[in-house]
């Protein structure tokens, strides 16, 4: 890429040199219109049934044009609550509070906002698509200057002061088309390999299923298991009761024991992975080969085979398996989506929604013998290891794309490069940026 002849020092060490006859201002001078909203009363229908103007929450959010929200308020809301203001299409808007901070969009419809939106607008000298991609360019600077404890926020006047580099309109049209050229290109090969990634997954939650419903021999005589969930089984295998094939473990743990939470389970996969989390209290005792099943929102499938022993914090059953049961087999099975299903179906509580032992306990589960639990198990590792690797290789390639994305905004935005001349000749060709 073509680099500008000459460069001068910004002034502003996170944006390093920019191109000589660039500026530097801050953003809060530079617009005349920066602003937020509130939440009328949670769960008032007179502020929200049948709502006619939309109300933005930072989950809308999608760090691009924004063409809907999920919600939106009465009149008489914004009459009751006058900082309530309406921001027109074409407004900038970026997340101001807690796991979102930082997301941004740009609105394509009218919109008043909550009170973690910050809502730009009304520049004679830059761009809404520039400050975009400035804002998106440099979202980790901007999250370091978040304060907060578990929450962490910014506010509207630390998003006034950020400092931002200033090309003439020419040049922002231009940056812009090279941007929106370039970032969708990448979009469009990280949203293939997402696809990828969910066939994979949907392939591995198949096999598992054939695997532990009708075995490894496809032309198996089969008979009706009597239980709907089930279906037909292989004629040889059992119909057991979970509590005859599965222990409840209750012993509580003692001494420095590893410890194991719901966040440490990738869900679907059963595979461990570290966090930064300190656990509290004791937790439930497990050893080599029980199971960790995840009884809060067992939709999400967070099912564990202990490799070591440890200790399991939270919301968790820890299964022993019973006489002639293989670990591995039993594993896969309370990993099965059609168990999943059911197990969500059954739930009690509604804003923390769990599984019941007794539920599991005298659920019926198709059994085969020993051998060929273990057969299963055995096919299911290999199968779902290599399906594993694939996925691994996928999401590092999704991740070398993020960082290509993440690098060209900050290169273009900051005229570490300069676009190449065919962008500037589009505008005059008329391109709507």
């Amino acid at each position: 890429m073509e680099e500008y002849d000459f460069y001068k020092d910004s002034g502003v060490e996170w944006i390093g040199e920019i191109p000589e006859h660039w500026e530097v201002r801050k953003l809060g001078s530079q617009f005349s219109d920066i602003g937020s909203g509130t939440t009328p009363e949670a769960g008032s229908p007179r502020y929200y049934e049948n709502g006619t103007t939309p109300w933005l929450n930072t989950g809308d959010l999608n760090d691009d044009i924004l063409n809907s929200c999920q919600k939106s308020v009465t009149e008489l809301a914004m009459q009751d609550h006058s900082v309530l203001k309406v921001y027109p299409k074409g407004t900038l808007v970026m997340a101001m509070y807690g796991a979102t901070i930082g997301k941004l969009c740009i609105l394509n419809f009218y919109a008043c906002t909550n009170q973690a939106c910050c809502a730009i607008n009304n520049s004679h000298t830059l761009s809404i698509k520039y400050t975009f991609y400035w804002l998106l360019g440099f979202r980790d600077e901007i999250i370091r200057r978040a304060y907060g404890g578990g929450q962490p926020n910014i506010s509207q006047d630390v998003i006034r002061r950020l400092k931002i580099a200033i090309p003439n309109h020419s040049e922002q049209k231009a940056i812009v088309l090279y941007l929106d050229d370039h970032t969708q290109k990448l979009d469009k090969l990280i949203k293939n390999k997402k696809k990828q990634i969910a066939r994979l997954k949907e392939l591995r939650q198949i096999e598992i299923n054939k695997a532990v419903t009708k075995g490894l021999n496809p032309d198996v005589l089969l008979k009706d298991s009597g239980v709907e969930w089930l279906g037909k089984i292989p004629e040889h295998w059992e119909v057991k009761r979970g509590k005859n094939i599965l222990g409840l473990v209750s012993e509580r743990a003692t001494g420095d024991r590893n410890k194991i939470a719901l966040e440490n389970i990738i869900s679907g996969l059963g595979k461990l992975v570290e966090s930064d989390s300190v656990f509290e209290g004791e937790g439930i005792a497990f050893e080599k080969d029980d199971i960790l099943y995840g009884k809060l929102r067992p939709y999400l499938a967070k099912v564990h085979k202990a490799e070591e022993s440890g200790a399991a914090v939270g919301d968790f059953y820890v299964f022993r398996c019973k006489y002639k049961i293989y670990p591995g087999y039993a594993f896969y099975t309370l990993l099965n989506q059609a168990f999943t299903d059911i197990a969500s179906n059954s739930t009690y509580g509604a804003k923390m929604p769990r599984v019941s032992w007794d539920f599991i306990a005298n659920l019926s589960f198709s059994v085969p013998n020993s051998e060929e639990q273990k057969a299963v198990a055995l096919y299911l590792d290999k199968y779902t290891s290599a399906i594993d690797q694939t996925i691994t290789n996928l999401e590092a390639q999704i991740s070398q794309l993020q960082e290509v994305r993440k690098i060209e905004i900050f290169s273009a935005v900051t005229g570490k490069v300069k676009v190449p001349a065919r962008y500037f000749e589009q505008q005059e060709a008329g391109v709507v940026v």
